[in-house]
């Protein structure tokens, strides 16, 4: 079961990677604009690196990479989880769909699913946890 908890945990790991990236992006994006190039000519001896213009562009090239990289990859998983959870049950009994997706997904509490599908937390709880082992047979099955 930990398992299929980790794969759908991945999901919000990869949204929170790109919404850091993108902090950091603006970040260093509006440290350029306040980077001032000095042009030097006769440096006989310094410490570190003289263009931090150019250092910083870099650094937002790289963070971009990164970014794109990190979507990709919280597209692909996103899309391959979504096929998986359709294929579960989801009615008034076993609504395993429902209680993944909002959980995974939507990011909800486990006490916010509760008040959403008007069922007792503790029974959410219980649902969740044979949600979990029903997906562990569909990832083991796809594998």
């Amino acid at each position: 079961m930990s398992n299929a908890k980790e794969y759908l945990q991945k999901i919000k790991y990869y949204d929170d990677r790109i919404n850091a990236g993108l902090e950091d992006l603006s970040s260093l994006e509006e440290l350029v604009t306040r980077i001032t190039p000095v042009l030097k000519t006769d440096v006989v001896s310094s410490s570190g690196s003289q263009d931090k213009l150019g250092d910083t562009v870099a650094k937002i090239a790289d963070l971009r990479t990164q970014i794109n990289q990190d979507t990709d990859a919280f597209v692909d998983l996103k899309r391959e989880a979504l096929a998986l959870l359709k294929k579960l049950p989801d009615d008034s009994k076993k609504p395993y769909y429902k209680i993944l997706h909002m959980r995974y997904v939507k990011y909800m509490s486990l006490e916010k699913i509760a008040v959403e599908i008007n069922y007792t937390y503790r029974w959410v709880r219980r649902l969740h946890g044979r949600a979990l082992q029903e997906f562990q047979k569909l990832l083991e099955d796809d594998a």
